[in-house]
């Protein structure tokens, strides 16, 4: 089984797709010029790139594990409504 964690590239990848949407979106919906709206890009890029960091800092085993261990406690049995 390959492994569903993406590397640090993918992200990387992943925000710098995210960021030229944008520029996309800028150039077909709003009044900006090309030369406005990749110096935007070239202005900003960096920040999607460190939003994509705070997702590499986070460890798939600890993720995992958190997420048995809330699963573990949803599945306690349910008791049925006390009748009066």
């Amino acid at each position: 089984m390959s492994n569903p964690w993406p590397s640090d590239d993918a992200l990387y990848d992943g925000a710098s797709q995210v960021a030229h949407k944008f520029v996309e979106l800028m150039l077909a919906k709003n009044p900006f010029e090309p030369d406005e709206a990749y110096s935007w890009l070239s202005g900003n890029l960096h920040k999607f790139h460190r939003n994509a960091e705070h997702f590499m800092t986070l460890d798939p085993a600890r993720i995992t594990d958190e997420y048995e261990r809330m699963q573990s406690v949803c599945q306690w049995p349910v008791r049925s409504p006390r009748r009066r």
